[in-house]
């Protein structure tokens, strides 16, 4: 399938992270992109140095627990 080993970092997980925020905006559509970038960072699993680090940024995105954060939000418990 042409797999290119040096594919990887932000060019690799933009894709991801774009449809997770199209998920947690589909879950709370009066949130702003801010509020959609700090609920996606917030809610990743850290990895590697304790918080934002250049490895790995902010860490494994957690679709699940992003959702459910902008659904609390959306609820008013957020």
């Amino acid at each position: 399938f042409g797999y290119n080993k040096q594919f990887n970092g932000t060019s690799a997980s933009t894709a991801n992270v774009s449809g997770v925020a199209s998920l947690v905006w589909s879950a709370n559509s009066s949130l702003s992109a801010g509020q959609i970038k700090a609920i996606i960072s917030e809610t990743a699993y850290d990895l590697g140095e304790k918080g934002n680090d250049l490895v790995y940024g902010n860490g494994f995105i957690n679709a699940d627990a992003a959702v459910r954060r902008a659904l609390a939000i959306a609820r008013g418990f957020g």
